[in-house]
């Protein structure tokens, strides 16, 4: 009896084991698919515009021309420079 329960216990795992082989190998067996390519492109359809909408409303007074301040190690070398009115141009040759 002994011998018997033996044999039923070794073909129960050759069965069991031979059952998650087929398993497994229908897991590995999977179909490949390919798949087109999908090019996606802007609307280039609408010009491209700039919409300049200033904020606040632009005077007509002549102002002194304030100096900009440029704090670095070089002092006065990099100052701006504003260029000269016409009539300043002719009386300083």
């Amino acid at each position: 009896m002994h011998l018997m329960t033996r044999k039923i216990k070794f073909i129960s795992i050759i069965i069991s084991t031979a059952t998650i082989l087929s398993l497994s190998s229908s897991a590995f067996s999977e179909k490949r698919i390919e798949l087109d390519k999908t090019v996606i492109k802007g609307n280039t359809e609408l010009p491209k515009m700039l919409y300049i909408i200033p904020w606040q409303k632009v005077s007509n007074d002549k102002k002194a021309p304030q100096r900009l301040v440029l704090h670095s190690l070089f002092g006065d070398l990099f100052d701006p420079v504003t260029p000269l009115a016409p009539e300043q141009q002719v009386l300083s040759h």
